[in-house]
């Protein structure tokens, strides 16, 4: 059986011949040594290899933070995975010295998009996927929402915290409480719940699990941070429903009545 190559592009023509007899498409991972290391990532490699079809080269993280990109291994297919510290910018430029030779499997410079949630929403947005309920007070020169179209883009929004009637108001939008206090920057996970006061009042802290613990209730803390931008979203109350598949517990979160 001939195995084709299929690039994404139309002017991938080389990708649409066959591969002669028994040469292996040549597999490239690049992420972070923890990630390719960890039990998810070691199933998918093993998953690849049964196939017989690919070899495949793994960046660790000697090779991606220090060798220059030009000595970066050559490979015929990409797959790249940004973490907490990954150099991005050095990958996206080894993708672009590879040119038309190299098919990434995910998008490399749209993995920017993920870094900062103000534009991981607006992408939800344009592609008309449903979110949250939001509002947006950037403090970083970047715009807010929604905008304020008498004032420059990169303007601190008009703003009030109306504490005894529990809501916010970013340039003429309200967002009652509860809602979610999330830092723009994607890889600060310092978020917080903040609750009614018929609820209980006060805030959730959330953050990285550190031992069996991932959060700590403030039931004086109820108002708003002002220290940096930060995304506010309505609070989504979720039903969880666990289940036992071939053996593995699994969980499923219920977030619309009629889902």
């Amino acid at each position: 059986m001939e195995k084709i190559y299929k690039g994404s592009n139309k002017d991938e023509d080389i990708y649409d011949k066959p591969l002669p007899e028994n040469v292996k498409c040549v597999l490239g991972i690049c992420a972070m040594d923890k990630k390719t290391q960890g039990k998810p990532m070691q199933e998918i490699i093993s998953r690849i290899k049964g196939t017989g079809e690919f070899e495949i080269v793994i960046f660790g993280n000697d090779c991606i933070f220090n060798k220059p990109i030009i000595e970066w291994p050559k490979v015929d297919c990409l797959l790249c995975y940004y973490s907490t510290g990954f150099p991005l910018n050095r990958a996206i430029q080894y993708v672009e010295l590879g040119g038309h030779r190299l098919f990434s499997i995910n998008n490399v410079s749209n993995q920017r998009l993920i870094c900062d949630r103000r534009l991981v929403i607006a992408s939800l947005k344009r592609y008309k996927v449903l979110s949250p309920n939001y509002v947006v007070i950037s403090r970083d020169g970047l715009p807010s929402y929604p905008l304020n179209h008498d004032r420059p883009a990169g303007d601190v929004p008009d703003f009030e915290e109306d504490v005894e009637r529990e809501f916010i108001m970013v340039n003429g939008k309200k967002l009652a409480k509860p809602f979610v206090e999330k830092p723009t920057t994607a890889d600060d996970h310092d978020i917080n719940i903040y609750y009614k006061e018929k609820d209980g009042s006060g805030c959730t802290h959330l953050f990285r699990k550190i031992g069996d613990i991932s959060s700590h209730y403030h039931p004086k803390e109820i108002k708003i941070r002002r220290d940096r931008s930060y995304i506010y979203e309505e609070y989504i109350n979720t039903t969880t429903i666990s289940t036992t598949v071939g053996g593995h517990k699994t969980r499923s979160r219920i977030i619309h009545p009629d889902y």
